[in-house]
């Protein structure tokens, strides 16, 4: 396997219209995005390039993040670290559940995120 990507964020979200604002705050501040609208496509796209941090929305279609998060571990361990960001109401406990390394409770700023992101993940 290889090592993560530096500066390199997969984010894992269905929404278009979020998706297309998170990608350009990230790019913004210097971080390169793959961008997958559902748990497959983010599978796929770990095979190509570890990324340095997993952006996860937990409900999505094909495959949600439960079960990105079920596959990503059995492949490759911990080998990224995953935020889970979500509207729901039991955000923490939902990160819990796939034992993320942290949560972004929607809706979120830009400032959070930046906070989250920047912990995780140098730019290059």
């Amino acid at each position: 396997m290889k090592p993560p990507k530096a500066g390199h964020v997969l984010l894992v979200e269905d929404d278009d219209d979020l998706a297309e604002v998170l990608s350009a705050a990230l790019v913004d501040a210097g971080y390169s995005i793959e961008l997958a609208h559902n748990g497959l496509e983010a599978l796929e796209a770990t095979e190509k390039a570890m990324p340095a941090l997993v952006l996860l929305d937990m409900f999505m279609p094909v495959a949600d993040g439960f079960e990105f998060a079920r596959r990503f571990d059995l492949r490759y361990g911990r080998a990224a670290p995953i935020v889970v960001m979500t509207a729901s109401e039991n955000a923490r406990r939902l990160a819990d559940q796939i034992d993320a390394d942290d949560v972004l409770a929607k809706p979120f700023g830009r400032a959070s995120l930046m906070h989250v992101v920047s912990r995780f993940v140098r730019t290059k």
